[in-house]
C-alpha cells in the first residue's frame, strides 16, 4: 500500500488560468502560498513562504474558474506529481504540481458573496470535491502496469 496525499492551506497567489483542451475537458492552474513565522537565534522574526502549483481538472476546474480568486484562503487536497519535459530551447525542465481532488474556500477576498451561494448541491458548505481525474499522459496504455509476476517492484 502507498499514499500520495498533499494537504495545503494557504492563499491563492494568482487568478486561476483556465484552459479547454481536447474533447472539451477543462483544466485550471494557479499557485498557493503557505507561510510560517519563527524567531531565529538572534530573536529576529523570520517568515518563510512556500509556493505550490495547483492543477484542477473538469468539474473542480470549473468551480475554480467561478469562485477561486487571488488572495482567497483555500484548502487543497490532492496528489503530488512530478513531470519532466524538454522546452522549446531543448532544455530539460522539471515541474512539480499538486493535482487537486478537493478544494475548500476558507474565506473570500470580497466578503459580499455568501459562503452558501457557491456550494454545489450535495457537497459540504464551501467545498468542491471530485474523484481524481487522470491528466492527458494517462490517456494511452503506456502507463498501464503489466499483470501478474511482471510487476516492476
Amino acid at each position: 500500500m502507498s499514499v500520495n496525499l498533499q494537504i495545503i492551506l494557504g492563499r491563492v497567489g494568482q487568478e486561476p488560468i483556465i484552459r479547454h483542451i481536447d474533447g472539451g475537458r477543462t483544466v485550471a492552474a494557479f499557485s498557493v502560498a503557505t507561510s510560517e513565522k519563527y524567531k531565529n537565534k538572534a530573536g529576529e522574526m523570520i517568515e518563510n513562504t512556500e509556493w505550490f502549483n495547483i492543477v484542477c481538472w473538469q468539474g473542480i476546474a470549473e468551480f475554480c474558474d467561478k469562485y477561486v480568486k487571488k488572495g482567497a484562503q483555500i484548502y487543497v487536497e490532492g496528489k503530488t506529481t512530478h513531470t519532466e519535459y524538454t522546452d522549446k530551447d531543448d532544455i530539460k525542465r522539471y515541474k512539480v504540481e499538486v493535482v487537486a481532488h478537493k478544494i475548500d474556500l476558507i474565506d473570500w477576498p470580497d466578503k459580499n458573496p455568501s459562503p452558501n451561494y457557491h456550494a454545489p448541491e450535495n457537497r459540504p458548505q464551501n467545498a468542491y470535491q471530485q474523484e481524481p481525474v487522470q491528466p492527458d499522459v494517462m490517456d494511452d496504455d503506456s502507463n498501464v502496469l503489466p499483470e501478474g509476476d511482471d510487476l516492476p517492484f
